[in-house]
């Protein structure tokens, strides 16, 4: 989780997006050796969506019906592209191990080898979705392999997926008895998911920010809380929630191509605790409707929460016992969130460039990456009223720009709805201690008042107002 991952441009994803659509409609005609060479390319424009690697693994298989082997004399043809395979990983350019290793696959799309080679590179460049993925492709071929196992159990790990890692630990450990690594990660994971048993059924939790962060997030929205029920797999039987499901299953078997009946079931579904039935019933649709956006979109929201589970319950042991693996794990998550929430409002910002409050999202969730420069970029071109203006204040506010943040902060003041009492504190506050740091003390004195007036108590206010008055008398 520590290493930056990679990211395509915004003009990649839009080629390599139209280059998918075609590509979505070409196995009708088909050609699929042509919809491998095409996903091939999406794959090339841009290695993070996984969605493209999927669709270009089923069209190999398709191509070659399934057989387990690819095309005739696959290791001749292959055989060239190992070497230079060989040589790019001596040479760590991993991205073009990717390339290599997809053109080696659209031969034979149960390569091991190749699958393994795609992960790592996938790893290096921080892309743990794609390598975990691969493995698991791996995996399919070779179940029994201590190699392959070990590799995709810290995968899972890393990813948040525990009970996942925890059985490939398990089975690892009963091919390789002495294994101390099996036995160690094994132990240690099995005392947290224990800590799912001990939460209410209705237990929920609100995902924050950690402290090093504050300073960047403050007044910006959080992001949104988890619930975390028990999992269900499926809903109970006869009760309000399949009773409903019955009724949109319906509507989607008299219109298997609308996404709007599989996206409410979906939904319903995920806001019962049932998440295997509403990822089942998004990726079943997404053949049907021709990989709708907003299913695609609803899907990879889907693989967060996971994560966003995870965190509520790590947050819910730290109110019991507060500890140093804890506080990493609780960073370490709250990162994987932030990162995966970033992509995800990127690739809605890219697909419709002209939704002004896509935009602001995705500068937020730039910010909360730390990624203020580029947060900036996006806050001054996102158009979004007073919000794009308090988001780039506290990006110079961060950058110690006392001057310019203020600026952008009293714009923010000056066009702030009635409505928002509580930004409107917040920006008091900010605006009050950049005039004091700037030295103009009766301009702090007045914002700072009238924050005190409407909310005495607000943070430190109260403590600041004397200094800041001392310090404007003898100015005045």
């Amino acid at each position: 989780m520590s290493r930056e991952p990679f990211a395509a441009t915004a003009e990649q994803r839009r080629a390599a997006a139209s280059l998918f659509e075609r590509a979505s409609q070409v196995p009708a005609t088909g050609d699929l050796r042509h919809a491998v060479g095409l996903l091939q390319e999406c794959c090339r424009l841009d290695p993070a969506n996984l969605i493209y690697r999927q669709a270009l693994r089923r069209a190999a298989k398709a191509r070659y019906r399934h057989n387990s082997r690819g095309r005739w004399f696959a290791w001749f043809f292959n055989w060239p592209l190992r070497l230079q395979l060989i040589r790019s990983i001596a040479g760590a350019r991993h991205l073009d191990v990717m390339g290599i290793a997809e053109r080696i696959l659209a031969n034979n799309p149960w390569d091991v080898a190749a699958h393994r080679s795609l992960a790592r590179a996938a790893d290096a460049v921080g892309l743990l979705d794609v390598a975990t993925w691969a493995l698991e492709q791996a995996r399919q071929s070779r179940p029994d392999d201590t190699r392959i196992n070990r590799e995709l159990a810290r995968f899972y790990e890393r990813r948040g997926h525990y009970t996942q890692a925890l059985g490939l630990w398990e089975r690892l450990q009963r091919c390789l008895p002495r294994d101390a690594e099996a036995a160690t990660r094994q132990a240690q994971i099995s005392r947290l998911i224990s800590a799912r048993h001990t939460l209410p059924f209705d237990a929920k939790d609100t995902i924050t920010q950690p402290e090093a962060l504050a300073p960047v997030n403050r007044g910006v929205d959080s992001p949104r809380s988890p619930s975390l029920p028990g999992r269900l797999h499926t809903p109970l039987a006869d009760s309000p929630v399949e009773r409903e499901a019955q009724h949109l299953q319906q509507a989607i078997a008299d219109d298997p191509t609308a996404p709007t009946p599989r996206l409410a079931l979906a939904r319903l579904y995920r806001q019962a605790g049932c998440f295997d039935a509403a990822q089942e019933a998004l990726t079943t649709g997404l053949g049907p409707t021709g990989h709708d956006f907003a299913l695609s979109v609803e899907l990879a929201d889907l693989a967060i929460e996971p994560f966003r589970r995870h965190l509520a319950i790590v947050r819910d042991k730290r109110r019991q016992r507060d500890d140093e693996d804890l506080r990493r794990l609780d960073a370490e998550l709250v990162r994987e969130i932030n990162s995966r929430e970033l992509e995800l409002v990127r690739i809605q910002a890219d697909r419709q460039p002209g939704r002004s409050d896509l935009r602001y999202e995705l500068a937020v969730r730039l910010l909360r990456c730390q990624r203020s420069e580029e947060a900036l970029r996006v806050f001054l071109t996102a158009d979004h009223g007073w919000l794009s203006s308090r988001g780039a204040g506290y990006c110079y506010r961060l950058w110690g720009n006392v001057r310019q943040a203020l600026g952008h902060f009293e714009e923010a003041l000056s066009s702030l709805p009635a409505e928002e009492t509580n930004t409107r504190h917040e920006l008091l506050y900010e605006s009050a201690c950049c005039y004091a740091e700037l030295g103009e003390y009766e301009r702090a004195v007045e914002r700072g008042a009238e924050l005190a007036e409407a909310v005495p108590n607000y943070r430190e206010i109260l403590t600041l107002l004397p200094t800041w008055q001392t310090h404007a008398r003898p100015a005045s």
